[in-house]
């Protein structure tokens, strides 16, 4: 019989067995071999729980996972969000540990919405939240302290333990999914909009990124506050204008912004409010929302450090209609106002971020536009961004419009195709004779595609320096 013949159910045991032999990175590729495999893997992969502890790299993270899906809702992130969200809810339907991270209590704020709610449909209303949580919950779901987004609240939890909250957890639920009429009886209840455990943001930020605007107001009416990031989230205009002007402030006609006028901001206040603002630049992929928000700034003082702090990030993101209003409304690429190159790390070169995000449109734009692939400053190239990504198309761009493998460390570049298994990548690099005369180098890695048992790609480094070697024996005859 032959294997695509099997029954589901011991494919399923088979890709299960496969999962733990390989690992994450290497189960995954197994949904290239058919479609029978294609449509099974999730299950199969989810069963395992080897993501609970899958470690994504990252060309910058500063510790494990910090940087993984933060920001999903403004990232183009080709479907991974899904992904990790179907492997959130799947783990938050079948965890019953509660010391498990914070898993069971997601489900039980699910169930207490329920109860609360009788309309609601229990696996509708899980999926719902783990979309609230996903930002923590992907970052490592099953240590509880993880799922904080500020580094000192995480550590206080991991000297106190977590503070559970059911009636707050369940506001959050309100505001994130219009429940207004359950929102005002917990707020009869005491709980406060503007407060967090970490479960979920804020039921204010909640409401403001859902665009529910009517709970939005309530929740601004009763506790003076608003929440400038959840509007920028959202990505709607008139939901910035209803954060940054509360219909219930001293002045209703008023367009003045913390006591500067409109259009005359300054971003070295130490205001809250001004801080606030600023950083929501980095919370919209809306070109029109960024546009209203760059508005109140004073333009001179801040479009210089716009431009150079706030571009590289949209690149890497995604974002293209931002990239292209930054670059087109400052005077392009040989504007003296900006460096798309960097200004002291690869950090904040634009062609690096868009190759580690793999945003081939933005990489398009830029190299269209005429940014050099070569003029980088830092350790990271956007060629090696490229290899590391996993994108032979991009390689081959940066390639054809002057980056070379040969500027950078070939070892490291040979590397990163390798634990990639990315054949068409190595064999590119190889075509172009990276490292063929640096035989230790070439050793060492060959030396670690054996030591993580990747057997095709040996074969492959082995296979071309015996080519190499048999054209310099010619050459010397």
């Amino acid at each position: 019989m032959h294997i695509l013949d099997f029954p589901q159910e011991l494919i399923h045991k088979i890709l299960y067995h496969m999962a733990i032999s390989r690992g994450v990175t290497r189960a995954m590729r197994l949904r290239l071999v058919c479609r029978l495999f294609r449509d099974c893997l999730r299950a199969a992969l989810f069963e395992t729980r080897l993501l609970d502890e899958f470690e994504h790299l990252s060309l910058y993270s500063g510790g494990r996972n910090e940087e993984f899906m933060s920001d999903w809702y403004i990232r183009e992130h080709h479907g991974i969000e899904e992904f990790w969200h179907a492997y959130i809810s799947y783990r938050v339907r079948n965890e019953n540990n509660p010391q498990v991270g914070r898993l069971l209590e997601v489900r039980q704020v699910a169930e207490a919405y329920c109860t609360r709610t009788a309309a609601a449909d229990l696996d509708s209303t899980i999926d719902s939240l783990c979309w609230m949580t996903l930002e923590r919950a992907a970052r490592w779901p099953t240590i509880a302290r993880m799922w904080t987004l500020g580094i000192g609240k995480n550590g206080a939890i991991a000297e106190n333990g977590v503070v559970t909250d059911l009636g707050l957890n369940l506001l959050s639920a309100a505001a994130y999914l219009g429940n207004l009429p359950l929102a005002k009886e917990l707020l009869e209840e005491g709980h406060c909009p503007a407060d967090t455990n970490e479960l979920f943001d804020t039921p204010l930020q909640l409401a403001a990124w859902s665009r529910n605007a009517e709970i939005f107001q309530l929740f601004q009416e009763r506790t003076g506050k608003t929440s400038i990031r959840g509007a920028a989230m959202s990505g709607d205009v008139e939901m910035l204008r209803l954060a940054i002007y509360p219909p219930s402030r001293a002045d209703s006609s008023s367009t003045d912004f913390a006591g500067f006028p409109y259009g005359h901001v300054l971003v070295d206040s130490t205001d809250d409010q001004v801080y606030e603002l600023y950083r929501a630049v980095y919370k919209t992929k809306s070109v029109d929302a960024f546009k209203y928000i760059c508005s109140f700034f004073e333009h001179e003082e801040y479009g210089y450090h716009m431009l150079n702090t706030v571009i590289r990030p949209h690149c890497e993101w995604g974002n293209l209609d931002i990239v292209r209003h930054l670059l087109e409304s400052s005077g392009g690429l040989s504007s003296t106002r900006f460096n798309v190159y960097g200004i002291g790390s690869s950090g904040d070169n634009c062609l690096t971020g868009a190759a580690r995000g793999w945003r081939e449109d933005v990489l398009d734009y830029l190299l269209e536009s005429g940014m050099n692939p070569e003029g980088v400053m830092g350790d990271i190239s956007p060629l090696a961004a490229a290899i590391r990504a996993g994108s032979i198309s991009m390689v081959r761009k940066l390639v054809k419009h002057g980056a070379s493998p040969h500027a950078w460390h070939g070892g490291t570049l040979l590397q990163y195709a390798v634990r990639l298994e990315h054949t068409a990548i190595l064999e590119f690099l190889l075509d172009r004779e990276v490292c063929r005369d640096e035989p230790s180098e070439l050793k060492l890695v060959v030396e670690r595609a054996m030591d993580l048992g990747l057997e095709s790609m040996v074969e492959i480094l082995n296979r071309r320096e015996k080519e190499w070697n048999a054209k310099d024996e010619v050459i010397t005859t």
